[in-house]
């Protein structure tokens, strides 16, 4: 059983009273002056009436207050509730009312949210962090704690259940509480340490961004917290703070890799950047080796079911694909099952169930969709897999991510693994579009390399060639861009009623 969260923050100031605990736009807050603002802020929620079991909504890009508030809402017993700010207002408000917060914190910039969460939260008490620019923003958290005194916080009523809304590719956000998360397993596995400087450019309203810049502090080591994320900014970093560690989605190690400044790179502190929530191309994790060594690590998970395969060191470049998703994640069970609840035979696929540390407790309000998540007491979220003989696991596809076109399912992946081949191709996507006759058929949104043309290329006879005839896309489609999320998953449900007609496209 892993420690609380902020009781571990407060064993970090007496082990390193003056040893940085977050690094922000070049100031620094020791563990003793990091945890004394957790306190106080501890006590100024206290006073506005959160306690055990009540929620703190977040609404910020990242700021060291909003780990602050994070740490003292679980020293009280409450559940950080951050949302992710780059989603539509009616978004916002769905996530606001489903956390039922009873304090909502409004970062540096989004005072302008205020109106709609009040709307949807109207017994709530709105906070904003920063110097209130307007009467109309709420008040200011330093202006609130100028005379309080730190918390001692009731460790019998601490907590580190949070929650943090799912990504939604295949639907509306579903609000996941986790209370379990594997914080040793992950730096067994992973090899986060308290000698540490780990730089932080994940945002942390989401799951990953979460936990991967609570853990460094869980730990005692050194955050360094980004805003955003800045490619020349996190090249300087690299470089020049002596970073041992960090954290990115593909998108963001792609944008690094392919920053003008990363042939002359020199990281000589740095040994790990971890990679998560989708996947890395070939060519990309060979950059990354050729570059800066062996430093990359690539893990597969879900909220629901936290870490269950990771792959790292020279594994990275074992597979030229991006199904390859490594080794069983040390501390997890995984175990590949067919739909009648039983083990399917090596090398066959089968649906990736999860029994580990890090597994989330359940949705929101929402039991028949937890119940949906549940194999005995594995996790699953109808991701396909299968094992090779050494062990090593493959990702095939999704459940859910199924099309199913005259009564034949075909696996979204397995045609746009083929499609992803051609030399024309940059990204590619594949959804299922209501058909009279077939039910579904195929439809490939395709983004092209530059200075391409789509209509002079024949994808069908391509398709053809490599895939059965009833998997071959009825119609394709060519965007500029792929609708994702802030964690960078395609969000199909988007990408669907675009190509329909029905909805504009805002991600484009």
């Amino acid at each position: 059983m892993d420690m609380l969260y902020t009781r571990a923050l407060f064993l970090n100031a007496r082990r390193y009273p003056r040893k940085p605990a977050v690094v922000f736009a070049g100031q620094a807050w020791t563990y003793t002056q990091f945890y004394d603002r957790v306190a106080r802020l501890g006590a100024l929620l206290a006073a506005q009436g959160v306690g055990a079991g009540d929620r703190v909504s977040l609404l910020s890009e990242n700021h060291p207050d909003m780990l602050a508030v994070m740490f003292a809402a679980l020293g009280l017993g409450a559940s950080p509730a951050p949302i992710n700010y780059r989603l539509k207002d009616d978004d916002i408000a769905f996530i606001a009312r489903n956390s039922a917060a009873k304090v909502v914190v409004l970062g540096p910039g989004y005072g302008g949210h205020a109106d709609l969460l009040s709307q949807a939260l109207p017994q709530a008490r709105l906070l904003s962090i920063g110097p209130a620019t307007s009467t109309a923003m709420p008040p200011a958290i330093d202006t609130l704690m100028a005379d309080a005194r730190p918390l001692a916080f009731d460790w019998q009523s601490a907590t580190n259940l949070a929650l943090l809304h799912t990504s939604g590719t295949t639907g509306r956000p579903k609000g996941a509480l986790r209370s379990r998360w594997g914080l040793s397993a992950r730096a067994i596995e992973q090899g986060f340490a308290p000698e540490d400087r780990t730089l932080g450019v994940m945002p942390l309203c989401l799951s990953y961004g979460y936990g991967y810049s609570l853990l460094p502090l869980y730990l005692g080591a050194t955050l360094y917290l980004e805003p955003d994320f800045d490619e020349r900014r996190v090249a300087d970093l690299l470089e020049n703070e002596g970073i041992s560690s960090t954290f990115m989605i593909p998108t963001l190690v792609q944008r690094l890799v392919d920053y003008e400044g990363f042939a002359r790179l020199r990281c000589p502190s740095l040994r790990l950047i971890q990679n998560a929530a989708g996947a890395l191309p070939y060519e990309t994790r060979a950059a990354v080796v050729d570059r800066l060594g062996h430093v990359l690590s690539t893990y597969a998970a879900s909220t629901e079911s936290g870490p269950y395969a990771n792959l790292k060191g020279h594994d990275i470049l074992r597979d030229q694909t991006a199904s390859g998703i490594g080794r069983t994640f040390f501390g997890s069970e995984v175990r590949l099952l067919d739909d009648e609840g039983q083990d399917v035979a090596p090398g066959a696929v089968g649906e990736i169930c999860v029994r580990g540390a890090s597994q989330y407790d359940e949705y929101l309000n929402e039991p028949e969709l937890t119940a949906q998540t549940r194999r005995g007491d594995m996790v699953s979220v109808g991701d396909l897999g299968r094992f090779d003989d050494e062990g090593f696991l493959f990702l095939v596809g999704r459940k859910r991510d199924i099309i199913k076109t005259g009564g034949i399912n075909v696996p979204a992946a397995d045609v746009e693994d083929v499609i992803a081949r051609h030399p024309a191709v940059a990204e590619v996507a594949c959804v299922g579009l209501p058909d009279r006759a077939w039910g579904e058929m195929i439809c490939a949104a395709i983004v092209l390399k530059p200075a391409v043309a789509g209509a002079e290329i024949d994808f069908a006879g391509f398709c053809a060639q490599h895939l059965s005839r009833f998997q071959v896309p009825r119609k394709f489609v060519f965007l500029p861009a792929l609708p994702r999320n802030l964690t960078g998953k395609v969000v199909k449900g988007d990408l669907r009623e675009f190509v329909l007609g029905r909805a504009e496209a805002p991600h484009l």
